[in-house]
């Protein structure tokens, strides 16, 4: 029966991983770095070749989607025009000096990794992730729920273009990343919870991608008093309510004498004129 020491399973081991974790360098080498550029839909764009790269003897450009991939061209060195393969015939340019390649007219859906491989003696290959984007249309804000101690909300909406990134301000000073929550790819939210007094003021909201960025903002008033100022208001009015009771308290008297006197001034007017009707239009006393 055959037995193995723990030294010879320790060996066989680092034996066995060594052997996984060569296949998956060679395959990262095999990919080459990643660059990213981004692009506005109608532009023409250039990709560069490997840099540092002179007597290229052949060069191939690939348009990698998924686990697939589309040949754009392949070139060698000696011919006197690169193959071009369809749909790329007509707005894909190549330089054969450089190894670079020039996209005119480019459209959202050519977005993707695009992966050049030159061989001078030795392969080299670079791979790119292009975004073809739209530009960010002005934002839209507006308020909700506006009211004092409540859940207040500043919606930032973008109709048009993708936005990679929304940034809040009040009053000009940026506000915490974590202060607005991004709902959708157009959509953001800036929650005021419990919202008071001191959350009034100027928000504005930036959406940007990688071609473009645009900005709008709103001024925010929160609806109702703070409990303070309501106790000072339900102080005025009960002294102005009091006031009128004992206003009114004085003038009902000096009305009610007056009215009084006025009833006497006509009941002496009308003996007076009872006197001189019997009097034969002479005055009598009565």
């Amino acid at each position: 029966m055959l037995t193995c020491r723990p030294v010879e399973l320790l060996g066989t081991s680092w034996v066995l991983l060594a052997g996984l974790l060569v296949p998956l360098q060679q395959a990262a080498d095999a990919a080459g770095p990643l660059e990213r550029k981004a692009a506005a839909v109608g532009s023409s764009v250039l990709l560069p070749g490997p840099d540092n790269v002179t007597h290229i003897f052949s060069t191939r450009w690939e348009h990698l989607n998924g686990t697939s991939s589309r040949t754009i061209l392949q070139y060698h060195s000696g011919s006197h025009n690169p193959a071009i393969h369809a749909p790329y015939t007509g707005w894909a340019i190549f330089h054969p000096s450089n190894g670079s390649l020039l996209l005119e007219d480019v459209q959202e859906g050519d977005s993707g990794i695009y992966k050049v491989t030159v061989n001078t003696g030795e392969r080299e290959s670079l791979q790119i992730l292009l975004e073809v984007l739209k530009p960010v249309s002005r934002p839209r804000l507006w308020g909700r729920a506006l009211v004092a101690r409540a859940t207040a909300e500043v919606l930032c909406d973008v109709e048009e273009g993708k936005v990679d990134t929304f940034t809040w301000k009040k009053d000009g000073q940026p506000l915490p990343p974590d202060r607005g929550v991004r709902l959708s790819d157009s959509l953001s939210v800036l929650y005021l919870r419990s919202a008071k007094k001191s959350d009034c003021g100027s928000y504005s909201c930036n959406a940007s991608n990688g071609i473009s960025w645009q900005e709008a903002s709103l001024n925010v008033t929160i609806a109702g008093l703070s409990p303070p100022l309501q106790d000072v208001l339900r102080v005025a009015v009960v002294a102005v309510v009091f006031a009128a009771v004992s206003g009114w308290g004085l003038v009902f008297p000096v009305c009610q004498s007056e009215k009084l006197r006025i009833s006497e001034s006509a009941a002496g007017g009308s003996r007076t004129l009872i006197a001189l009707v019997l009097g034969g239009g002479q005055l009598v006393s009565s």
